[in-house]
């Protein structure tokens, strides 16, 4: 089943992106848009250099700072252990000189006794206090080391403890602002039908002629392609040029550049590829031309602007041969007919990807049309509105512009941007909140194993390494959020019946409906024909009569004159 779902805000703005674009590959476009995202690649990159560079120096920092604290803690040791030697050696002194005057009478030996116990005690004081004096000089080192660490703290510690904590702070920000509202469906919605429905759909048959010119496309985009050094351009060409434009007589940002352009695909300004149908290679030419009026870069709206173009070479595809195949599929396939059937099977495999989306999309359609959306909880477009502007504050960012800027460089007027961003909001949540109000009504939930399985099949699809490793980039809410709005579009999908139809017949049916809706013109305008007729033989009847009126009155004015004449006679 397509993960019609997985975000849904992020395949909306893409749309919205190619809605407003427009015609996004003129020749000012795509270079322009090309400096811009390589000149962003090299900002990050930059940024990277310099965060590693800040990271060896603070490391470089942490170590020297390391090694002079063990440093000062090895020659305080040193001094510790120098200062109890010294102790210990007048202690022996002292205890030699008492075992001599205690040989010498045997009264004063008692007194040495004494005197020797005193002097043990002293020396279990002495060597108590220098003990202690050690365990200081420790305590001193320890703490004069982790001063240091600490005073090295503002920089190192900024990375260890600092800016640890300031990211948690961050996380925790990033982690509130993250928080999807959460909303009872059922509040906002009343359903309609939405089982026992029949929805038709088309299927996509894939042709021999669908092959091979898929064949031909992947070949054409490979090393196989031939550039020829002579010849002249024709329409459907794709041709090597390089492109030089100028206003006034200088150049512009983004007007310049080399392109690999197939003539009639629309890509560059009107004009632009026409003027090259009959160029020979090698040659150059100038392009008098206009932007258009509504040309979304607004500053060369309707500007003219001289292109000067020389075409280096014509792109020439060859013929399907095993040589040709091995080249273009860098030796995986040796013959044609395996190539085929590869490219056979994956666009079955593709064909089928869209009918199962398409199948989604009708069924909804066909259950959304029977439900009303009384009302949409304000906080969930709020916060749906701000995951999309910061969307494109990204990539603004990464065009190293401001969002303001961004916009109406790219789709107009920002409060006009904002309001049909809104709209698209709002359809997406609509479609959620009808979804979720099936699944409350049919009492759907997951269970784990349907969830892990879940789980790792967005992983599978969106080239993550593992369930847990998608889970951990979303947070397990909005996988659970996702994979539950995936089982209620089976849920409508095997409670629904799906008739399928031929890209025929759709043609078919569609013709017959051009054909009604035609006849049903044509009736219209004859009738109004018909209308018009009448009306105007009425009109021409009342003119007619009007003239018959007129001429009676002035025939009978004019009797009654000769009468008058004759009385008067």
């Amino acid at each position: 089943m397509k993960r019609k779902n997985f975000l849904v805000l992020m395949g909306m703005a893409a749309v919205l992106t190619l809605t407003a674009c427009g015609n996004s590959g003129d020749s000012g476009n795509d270079s322009a848009e090309t400096e811009a995202v390589t000149e962003a690649a090299e900002t990050e990159a930059a940024t990277e250099e310099e965060t590693a560079a800040a990271e060896t120096d603070t490391e470089e920092e942490t170590e020297a700072a390391e090694a002079d604290t063990e440093e000062e803690t090895e020659a305080a040791e040193a001094d510790t252990e120098e200062e109890t030697a010294a102790a210990e050696a007048d202690t022996e002194e002292e205890t030699e000189a008492a075992a001599e005057t205690e040989a010498d009478t045997e009264e004063e030996t008692e007194a040495e006794e004494d005197t020797e116990e005193e002097s043990a005690e002293e020396t279990e004081e002495e060597s108590a206090e220098e003990e202690s004096e050690e365990e200081s000089a420790e305590s001193d080192t320890e703490e004069e080391s982790s001063e240091e660490e600490t005073e090295e703290g503002v920089t190192i510690g900024d990375v260890d403890t600092v800016t640890d904590l300031d990211t948690d702070e961050t996380e925790t920000e990033e982690e509130t602002e993250a928080v999807r509202p959460t909303y009872t469906a059922s509040d906002y919605v009343v359903l309609g039908e939405y089982t026992g429905l029949t929805v038709e759909v088309e299927i996509e048959e894939v042709t021999d002629e669908d092959v091979l010119e898929e064949a031909e496309l992947m070949i054409s985009y490979s090393d196989a392609v031939e550039t020829l050094t002579e010849g002249t351009v024709e329409d459907g060409d794709t041709v090597d040029i390089t492109y030089v434009g100028t206003i006034d007589g200088e150049e512009f940002d983004g007007g310049s550049g080399d392109y690999e352009l197939e003539i009639g695909s629309g890509t560059f300004i009107e004009g632009f590829e026409e003027g090259l149908i009959g160029v020979e290679v090698g040659e150059t030419v100038d392009l008098d031309l206009t932007f258009p009026e509504d040309y979304y870069y607004t500053d060369l709206a309707g500007v003219d602007v001289v292109f000067t173009v020389t075409v280096n070479g014509i792109q020439s595809v060859p013929e399907l041969s095993d040589e040709v195949v091995e080249i273009a599929s860098d030796g995986e396939y040796t013959d044609v007919d395996s190539y085929l059937a590869y490219i056979r099977e994956y666009l079955e495999e593709d064909a089928e990807y869209y009918y199962e989306s398409d199948v989604q999309e009708a069924i909804y359609a066909a259950v959304a049309a029977g439900c009303e959306v009384e009302d949409y909880p304000q906080d969930l477009v709020d916060y749906s509105m701000d995951e999309a502007i910061a969307y494109y504050e990204y990539y603004a960012a990464l065009f190293s512009m401001e969002y303001e800027d961004f916009i109406e460089t790219y789709f107009g007027s920002v409060e006009t941007f904002e309001e049909e961003l809104e709209a698209a909001v709002k359809d997406s949540v609509k479609e959620e909140l009808i979804l979720m109000a099936i699944a409350e009504a049919e009492d759907l939930d997951l269970t784990d194993e349907e969830y892990e399985t879940g789980l790792e099949q967005y992983a599978e699809d969106y080239g993550y390494d593992s369930g847990e490793d998608i889970e951990a980039e979303y947070g397990e809410t909005e996988m659970r959020r996702y994979i539950l709005l995936d089982k209620v579009f089976e849920f409508l999908v095997e409670n629904n019946t799906v008739e399928q139809v031929t890209e025929a017949e759709t043609e078919s049916e569609s013709e017959t409906e051009t054909e009604e809706e035609t006849d049903a013109a044509d009736d219209a305008e004859d009738a109004e024909t018909d209308a018009a007729d009448d009306a105007e033989e009425e009109t021409e009847a009342d003119t007619a009569a009007d003239e018959e009126t007129e001429e009676e009155s002035a025939s009978e004015e004019t009797e009654e004159l000769t009468e008058s004449e004759t009385d008067a006679d």
